[in-house]
């Protein structure tokens, strides 16, 4: 772009004279038949000669002039805002404060020069005179997208961003954001006000729908048939495998006559899936025989805990819509609960059940365990904190000239949330009923529960910068300065020690942050 004291780019080329020269004299001074053309007039207001017609296409702005305005010089816009609509090539803008309701954008490249006194009439440029564009809470400030662009005597100021809502981001603060093109910015203060922190995590409720299935209980001695099989266990399938409750133990089988029947050992239940690695926990009951009564099915063991979120990778994002923070980690799902053991079947014997005689029974079967129940979900991440940047480069050639760059504080992390808690275990069927000399059966286990799904990782702490950059190359001429606010310090993750998730990492507070290759970077030039 045109720098100070010379011809803006594109005047002279515009320029035309005011009348039509002919003659062989013509452009000499005197000459016969013509005359010399006018001088050519700048569009840049630090030149004398500065005298915005029609060629320059320029567009006037002075906060403090009547609403309502077309622009022009003696009826400039109240706002930044306005004059960026009319998608012009130059802004010229009195020495005021503009307390903008949305981000200014402007698209395809603009001249603001913003040094002007005398507003009303004169518009005399002054190099001690300043503008300040101050965007609202939330939004940058300032967006140039492409094109070439040139701030002169324009101070931008970023509004303190406003605190997140539940479950959110902390929210940034951003002056200014360059998409491309080429920026020149001179004598010029960009400030970033202060960024707010990260959310905690939301928790997850208690889901029913997780829990296990009771096992049915065991078929009575007076039950119908000649054989009663001990109910098969429930299972409860889940997102990452399945519970199964062990099936009851069959009654045992009784022949001979009633005055001395043979009676058969009832069989035993089945152990509640899935195994571990203690062969007690779960485990079928054993039938009854001629000398031990039978046993009721173990309950299950609970399930294992999901894993603790591990720490956050990277360091968040720069595009055209500004800064987006690392999301944490989140824990693991828990596992399923072991299925409660089969209860032991009863032995069989004679029983009247009801009738005037007395008849041959087949022995209770037990009754089934109770299915496990599915583990929880893992834990939440806490949110980033927001970042506070000066100034945002994306793919532009940027210089800097004359120019401070001041970021405020950054936001810390959110904390990260509990596990939710697992599934309840399905409740073991009971026993089958006795008669006559038919004992009792037993009952079957409890299903586990579920394990607790992992705690999440605490939130990345937010960013103070003077310059965030990817790209082309920022680039200092003279007298550059930065002044930084504290970073967002990392949060700590759900759950208690030392299973509890990563503590957040903490963000940065830098002069100048490239993101795309990671690392520190310098745009400093000598005073």
């Amino acid at each position: 772009m045109t720098p100070s004291g010379a011809s803006a780019i594109g005047c002279i080329a515009e320029y035309k004279p005011q009348e039509a020269c002919e003659g062989a004299g013509c452009g000499l001074a005197g000459g016969a038949g013509g005359h010399r053309p006018d001088p050519p007039k700048s569009c840049v207001p630090t030149d004398e000669s500065w005298d915005p017609g029609e060629i320059c296409r320029g567009v006037f702005v002075r906060a403090s002039a009547p609403p309502g305005g077309d622009g022009s010089k003696e009826r400039p816009f109240q706002h930044f805002a306005e004059a960026a609509a009319e998608k012009p090539e130059r802004v010229y803008a009195c020495g005021e404060v503009y307390t903008e309701d949305t981000g200014v954008i402007f698209h395809d490249g603009v001249e603001i020069y913003a040094g002007f006194t005398e507003c009303e009439e004169a518009w005399r440029w002054s190099p001690e005179a300043r503008a300040t564009l101050k965007g609202p809470a939330d939004a940058i400030a300032l967006t140039l997208n492409g094109g070439e662009s040139r701030l002169e005597n324009l101070d931008v100021v970023a509004e303190n961003a406003s605190a997140p809502g539940a479950d959110s981001p902390g929210r940034s603060s951003i002056a200014l954001l360059a998409n491309g093109g080429t920026l020149a910015i001179v004598s010029s203060t960009l400030t970033a006000g202060n960024a707010t922190s990260g959310a905690q995590a939301r928790s997850i409720s208690d889901d029913p729908t997780l829990d296990g299935i009771d096992g049915a209980p065991g078929v009575e001695a007076c039950g119908p048939g000649t054989m009663h099989e001990g109910p098969a266990g429930p299972i409860t399938r889940c997102a990452d495998g399945q519970s199964a409750g062990g099936k009851g133990g069959d009654g045992g089988a009784v022949t001979g006559p009633v005055a001395n029947p043979t009676l058969s050992p009832a069989g035993n239940g089945t152990s509640g899936e899935p195994a571990t690695s203690q062969p007690a926990e779960g485990a079928g009951g054993t039938g009854e025989t001629a000398g031990q009564l039978c046993t009721r099915g173990a309950d299950g063991a609970a399930g294992a805990p999901g894993e603790p979120a591990g720490a956050s990778e990277g360091l968040g994002t720069i595009d055209a819509a500004g800064y987006t923070g690392a999301p944490a980690s989140r824990g693991r799902a828990g596992k399923p609960g072991q299925g409660g053991g089969g209860g032991g079947g009863a032995r069989g014997g004679a029983a009247t059940c009801g009738g005037a005689n007395e008849v041959l029974l087949p022995g209770a079967s037990g009754g089934a365990g109770g299915s496990g129940g599915c583990g929880g979900q893992g834990g939440h991440g806490g949110h980033a904190g927001g970042s506070s940047i000066a100034l945002i480069v994306l793919d532009a050639a940027v210089t800097l000239d004359r120019v401070q760059l001041v970021s405020g504080n950054a936001g810390n992390g959110g904390p990260g949330a509990r596990g939710q808690v697992g599934g309840k275990g399905g409740s073991g069927g009971a026993p089958g009923d006795p008669a006559g000399d038919a004992q009792e059966s037993c009952a079957g286990g409890r299903g586990g529960r579920g394990g607790q799904g992992g705690p999440g990782g605490g939130g990345h702490g937010g960013h103070s910068l003077g310059v965030a950059f990817r790209g082309k190359q920022v680039r200092g001429i003279s007298d550059v300065s930065f002044s930084h606010g504290d970073a967002g310090m990392g949060a700590p993750g759900g759950g208690t020690s030392p299973n509890n998730g990563a503590q957040g990492a903490n963000g940065l507070a830098q002069e100048c942050w490239d993101f795309a290759a990671n690392k520190a970077c310098s745009v400093s030039a000598p005073r």
